[in-house]
């Protein structure tokens, strides 16, 4: 909660002027500017409201991880389910990543050989 309120008042009341006027990356300007879910609950608040739902999004993301990492603590299977998750998550993007990058490289060579067939015949 200090956390919350420190940042709040150090980016957004403090420096605020100096980042925009700089025109600095920040990790708000990032989640707003994105098409996400996240990014779309934060939008649809006003201007005025932004930052603050921004923050309270945040800190609740937060609060969430907290209560999962004390549930960890005292159980241990959760912890054993959440390692498997956390190791199965990159495998599974990267098998993703793959299968679509190799689809993607058989379509385009396949493609290029039906051309030569059509050019030869």
């Amino acid at each position: 909660m200090c956390w919350s309120g420190y940042y709040y008042v150090k980016v957004f009341v403090i420096n605020w002027e100096k980042i925009e006027k700089r025109k600095y990356d920040t990790l708000y300007h990032y989640t707003i500017s994105g098409n996400g879910q996240f990014a779309n609950f934060i939008n649809s608040y006003g201007d005025s409201k932004k930052k603050i739902m921004y923050l309270l999004a945040h800190f609740g993301s937060n609060v969430f991880a907290f209560i999962i990492s004390a549930l960890m603590l005292r159980y241990h299977f959760i912890a054993v389910l959440g390692l498997i998750a956390y190791i199965a998550s990159p495998i599974s993007k990267g098998a993703r990543y793959m299968v679509q990058f190799h689809t993607k490289s058989y379509y385009a060579k396949l493609e290029s050989r039906l051309r030569q067939k059509k050019s030869d015949a």
